[in-house]
């Protein structure tokens, strides 16, 4: 697995997205940190009564990112090759001792 940079960020209301051209969601930063990405097997998406079509993925990451990740409501990824735009954060994190958390994301279409 790699390290990649991601940006956590929290979407604005509605008011704010109607100032937008085109009615799009705008976002402000929370926070900067690095994750792993681990993507869900179709067994772990079974097993939690979700429908296999849905884009998830596993995120690890230090654990100093907590305060910033419980802000937040979606993560970006800076620069991969496979997730590209927002992602929807799914709670609730899990803190998994001293060094790391885990967090879910889904794929937002737009």
């Amino acid at each position: 697995m790699q390290w990649y940079e991601v940006e956590l960020l929290k979407e604005n209301s509605t008011a704010d997205a109607l100032n937008d051209m085109l009615g799009n969601g705008s976002y402000t930063l929370t926070g900067r940190t690095i994750a792993r990405v681990s993507p869900w097997t179709v067994n772990d998406i079974q097993a939690l009564g979700r429908e296999v079509t849905e884009t998830e993925i596993r995120l690890i990451m230090p654990v100093h990112a907590m305060d910033d990740l419980r802000k937040a409501t979606h993560i970006r990824f800076v620069k991969h090759r496979d997730y590209t735009g927002t992602m929807k954060l799914i709670p609730p994190y899990r803190d998994n001792g001293p060094r790391w958390i885990t967090a879910t994301a889904k794929a937002v279409r737009t």
